[in-house]
């Protein structure tokens, strides 16, 4: 009887040990595949250190998403997993006057079990000291980024989309235009098919 108790307890102690392990595992190791509920955003994030292109805080649907070499992938109980992966595009010029060189980019997002692919444009502006990412914009699903220019003070994306008329498909050039606000939020300023 003796024996079967220190079993039974044996067992109980390895399931919390292995449970603690996973927990630690999945919530709370600090790499590019932490699974993690994203935080809420109230307000814009201002990050005091300097900006790295491939380790770097952004917002994307009000969720503050942090890229670990160039990649996050988050998930909570209620939602599936989402990788969001820096996609390059990478743009420099001042986009709110202030002297500084700001970045554009573009991220993309998967969700798992979905097949597409969203593109979003990503804006960061440079300060003393660091950086504050502005709002994600969305431009489209499976497109073919083409380029990324800032031209005073104002951010153009150009883009491939694929459109099918009758029975063939061709591919369209877009173009999105985003300014920054004076709320320091990234606008869509005009958007054009052509």
């Amino acid at each position: 009887m003796r024996k079967l108790l220190q079993n039974k307890l044996f067992n109980t102690v390895f399931v919390v040990v292995i449970v603690l392990i996973g927990f630690y595992l999945v919530y709370l190791r600090d790499d590019v595949l932490v699974l993690q509920e994203e935080p809420q955003l109230q307000s814009p994030l201002v990050i005091m250190k300097p900006f790295d292109i491939k380790n770097f805080t952004l917002p994307v649907n009000g969720k503050a998403i942090t890229l670990v070499n160039n990649g996050a992938i988050t998930a909570s109980l209620t939602s599936p997993t989402t990788t969001t992966r820096y996609f390059g595009n990478v743009a420099t010029g001042d986009l709110n006057a202030d002297d500084y060189t700001d970045i554009a980019l573009l991220v993309t997002q998967k969700v798992e079990g979905f097949p597409t692919v969203k593109y979003y444009t990503v804006v960061v502006l440079i300060i003393d000291g660091g950086y504050i990412p502005l709002n994600a914009m969305y431009i489209g699903d499976d497109i073919a980024p083409q380029s990324t220019i800032i031209t005073d003070g104002k951010l153009e994306v150009n883009y491939l989309i694929k459109k099918t008329i009758a029975t063939s498909t061709a591919q369209v050039k877009a173009i999105r235009r985003y300014e920054v606000s004076v709320d320091k939020k990234l606008v869509e300023s005009i958007s054009q098919p052509q």
